[in-house]
């Protein structure tokens, strides 16, 4: 079992740490781990995740470029198996998409939301959970 992150923080209850329960929500936490994560900033992986002002906001980027790095990115996941679902919009400089994936194990995560302007990213779940990078 993995970590359980709350807000993006590790989750202590009375000083113990929480361990996910689910397999759906281990796989919405590792989708926004990669999504979190800034290309060429882990040193075990300098390919891992998205250089979201090059990548993203970068001139010239058109929706579906940015599409298709968001896609690649997720399904670069071990764990994925396919998108089930993918929508996303561009609304002056704002990029959002929503997305639910498949595990290899045919377990379906949640609908996460993703936000991206060119001052930061915000990833939420259905239940209100806010993951900001």
């Amino acid at each position: 079992m993995d970590i359980l992150m709350t807000d993006g923080k590790i989750s202590l209850l009375s000083n113990d740490l929480q361990v996910v329960q689910d397999r759906a929500t281990q796989l919405t936490q590792r989708l926004y781990i990669r999504l979190n994560t800034h290309k060429d900033t882990w040193f075990m992986d300098l390919d891992l995740g998205i250089n979201y002002l090059q990548e993203v906001f970068g001139i010239a980027k058109t929706k579906q470029s940015v599409d298709v790095l968001i896609q690649n990115q997720i399904l670069s996941d071990e764990y994925v198996q396919s998108i089930d679902y993918f929508n996303s919009t561009v609304n002056g400089g704002v990029y959002s998409c929503q997305f639910r994936v498949r595990s290899t194990n045919n377990i379906v995560s949640n609908t996460i939301r993703l936000l991206a302007t060119s001052t930061g990213v915000v990833i939420t779940t259905p239940d209100g959970l806010l993951l900001q990078i």
